[in-house]
């Protein structure tokens, strides 16, 4: 599959998260605005990682990566994700990718471009919701459906962080993938097709700033 431009993927988050940085905002109301989002996530893991990131420690209003510890949320890590976005146009790194993922796509996307395994007619949907939970810092649910080479879907939510790291041309998305499990009988041995072969729907989560428009 194709990739097509990336670089609305970068447009001014960069400086957003440079602004981030020196921000000494107080913290201690953030976590309570997760009791205030607009409605139950599909599947519990969602909001269990909604809970998770909402404890890491901050300055201002997003964690540093580095503030990550994996066994806090072993029950978590096989359908965690994490995105890396560069300013310099060139895709959507997959960072790191949970082995519940592996084994439901049938490969490790681990180092990956994200963008060459959604549809084209999606990237831009992908590219500006990711862009807008960047610059103006929010959390982002997308409910849609991941296809297989059998030409059966199946649905999935996926909830994305922002999160600060030390290098100012690099932003990362850091969550979790869940899949409906319960008709997965019919594709053993399937292979993953597209991510986001059709998105039902893109919510963004108050951190503490508002949402975008």
């Amino acid at each position: 599959m194709a990739v097509t431009d990336n670089a609305s993927c970068a447009s001014r988050w960069h400086i957003v998260m440079e602004e981030l940085m020196d921000t000494t905002r107080p913290t201690a109301a953030i976590y309570r605005l997760k009791g205030y989002q607009a409605g139950p996530f599909k599947f519990e893991q969602t909001g269990k990682f909604a809970d998770y990131w909402f404890s890491l420690p901050k300055l201002g209003l997003v964690p540093h990566k580095s503030s990550i510890e994996p066994r806090r949320m072993t029950a978590l890590l096989p359908g965690a994700i994490m995105l890396e976005i560069n300013s310099a146009g060139r895709g959507i790194r997959v960072r790191l990718s949970g082995t519940g993922n592996s084994e439901r796509w049938g490969f490790e996307m681990t180092n990956g471009n994200y963008l060459n395994f959604i549809p084209p007619q999606q990237h831009f949907t992908i590219c500006q919701r990711f862009d807008q939970a960047i610059e103006h810092p929010s959390g982002l649910v997308l409910i849609s459906n991941e296809l297989y080479t059998s030409g059966r879907t199946r649905l999935t939510e996926t909830v994305l962080f922002p999160m600060r790291t030390r290098e100012p041309d690099r932003a990362i998305l850091f969550g979790l993938i869940t899949a409906d499990t319960e008709r997965d009988a019919g594709l053993s041995g399937d292979l993953l097709a597209s991510l986001h072969y059709t998105i039902s729907t893109a919510q963004f989560i108050n951190i503490g700033a508002g949402i975008p428009d």
